[in-house]
Parts: C-alpha cells; sequence; structure tokens
C-alpha cells in the first residue's frame, strides 16, 4: 500500500467518515523501519480506523446505495464484504507514456513501466534523448524530479563531464498524523553491508513537542557508523516529523556525524532540535 492510501485515511477519518483500509501486504509502508510501522498502525486504530492487514480485494461492484468490496485474507478462502460510499485504489501509480508509443524509436521501459535510463538519465537507446521524474518510474517525488532535471541540464550542456545523481540520502514521508519520515540506509539494508553500527532507537513521546500534540506514539530509530560516526540512516515517527528528517538527510550528505550533530545549537522549543536528543 503506498502513502497515498494512509494519507487519505486519517483525513477522511478526521473529518469524521468510518474508514477502513485493505492492505494485501502484511507490513504496509514496507520501505520505513518495521518497528515505527506497527506504531503507526496502531496510531491510525486509535483514530478509529479499521486496518486490515493482508487482505486482497478481488471484487467491487457498484450497489443502489454505493460500493460493494469483496477482499479475501492472504492464504485463505473466505470472503470478506465490505460496504461503502466510495472505494479510493490507492496501490500507486505507473507512468503514463504508453500513448507516446516510444518503442517506434527504440525506446524500452523497465519493470516499473517507466522509461529505461542508465546512470547519466539518458535512455538505453539514445544517448541524446533523457528522461527524469516520475516517467522512469523512479521514486516519484517532487524533490526528485527538480534534483534529476539539474542532473539532466547540466549533461545536456556538458556532454563531456556527465553527471550522475546520488539518491542515497531521499528524505521521504506519510503525512499521517503523527507523520512518518525516513531517510538513508534501512537497519536491514545496513546489516548486509561489512558496516558495523550502532542503532538509537527509543520513544520520545515525552518531548515538550510531542506533548503539546498529545502524541504518545513518538518514535525515532537512527543508524550510525560505529567508527567514524557518520549518520547511515534515520526513521522518524511524530510530529514535526517531516522537518526534523532533512536534519538527517543534510548530516548524510554534508557528512556530520551524531557527536557534530549533538553539539551544535538550534532553537528551543523546536521539532528539528530533538534531534540532538537522539543519541
Amino acid at each position: 500500500m503506498c502513502f497515498i492510501g494512509f494519507e487519505l485515511s486519517h483525513i477522511l477519518a478526521a473529518c469524521g467518515a468510518k474508514v477502513v483500509i485493505l492492505s494485501n501486504e502484511e507490513s504496509p509502508l514496507s520501505t520505513f523501519d518495521n518497528e515505527l510501522i506497527d506504531s503507526l498502525v496502531q496510531a491510525t486504530l486509535k483514530k478509529g480506523i479499521d486496518v486490515r492487514l493482508g487482505f486482497e480485494a478481488h471484487k467491487i461492484d457498484k450497489t443502489e446505495t454505493g460500493f460493494s468490496v469483496e477482499a479475501k485474507r492472504n492464504g485463505l478462502r473466505k470472503a470478506y464484504h465490505f460496504d461503502a460510499d466510495l472505494v479510493i485504489h490507492s496501490a500507486g501509480r505507473i507512468p503514463a507514456i504508453e500513448t507516446l508509443r516510444l518503442s517506434n524509436i527504440g525506446v524500452i521501459t523497465n519493470e516499473k513501466k517507466g522509461v529505461e535510463v542508465n546512470e547519466y538519465l539518458q535512455t538505453t537507446a539514445h544517448n541524446h534523448l533523457f528522461a527524469l521524474g516520475d516517467v522512469t518510474g523512479n521514486l516519484p517525488f517532487t524533490e526528485i524530479a527538480g534534483y534529476e532535471g539539474g542532473i539532466v541540464a547540466h549533461n545536456i550542456l556538458h556532454p563531456k563531464d556527465l553527471r550522475t545523481p546520488d539518491y542515497l540520502a531521499t528524505p521521504s514521508v506519510v503525512f499521517t498524523h503523527p507523520k512518518l519520515s525516513s531517510v538513508g540506509k534501512s537497519e536491514a539494508e545496513v546489516k548486509e553491508s561489512d558496516i558495523e553500527y550502532e542503532v538509537f532507537s527509543d520513544s520520545f513521546s515525552k518531548a515538550f513537542i510531542q506533548r503539546t500534540q498529545k502524541n504518545d506514539f513518538a518514535r525515532y530509530k537512527v543508524i550510525i557508523d560505529k567508527k567514524n560516526r557518520k549518520i547511515l540512516g534515520a526513521n522518524i515517527l511524530g510530529h514535526g516529523a517531516e522537518d526534523l528528517i532533512n536534519i538527517f538527510a543534510i548530516c548524510i550528505q554534508a557528512e556530520i556525524t551524531a557527536d557534530k550533530l549533538s553539539n551544535m545549537l538550534m532553537a528551543y522549543p523546536t521539532p528539528s532540535r530533538q534531534a540532538k536528543s537522539f543519541f
């Protein structure tokens, strides 16, 4: 299930609607840390939203009063039925490039049905043709489209000095309440490497900013390189997580160590200042 499903469910529930989330994944939002996902699911349930994990919608019928959705639990034959005034499909989107008939000039698509590009964002068929942003099916974020636009502009103007994009420190945010954000490597990714790492993980629901929002689910997980103390990745669930994650994105891109971050002077009380206390 993509970000939009959770975001819209929180908005609709806040407006008084009765909301049911059907996710074919046992753990939704799989690009984020599992522990924080679990906390977000608990926060979602507390809002009265019915979260059904491992349920796949098989059939949607129009009725006199709205819609009827038939879903099945993964691995089971029994069908479950849900009546609704509105059904929102939020499993994501694919690039709308079929009508361009790019195959006529040899441009091929990738497994995400986007334009296949090389490390310089050139199409694999013609190095004078470039593709960027949502059309490639890779990281469909506004920030990425702008970033890739700069790379492509440089590569067009300087064909002998081609640049490649670096997506390592790309922050992403689920705009629920509380918000969930992440940047850098996950713990699973770091485990697969040879890096000796350290994990800092805890609740920060007692922090001043979180208490003002009555947020009982605030959590963080930050991963650092044990040898050089550089920050490898961060996941945050809480009020202000959408800004707080930018602090860690800057630290990863500028190679600022955890020790240096914890000794920086920041305005108080602000959500971003909380980054100092995570180590």
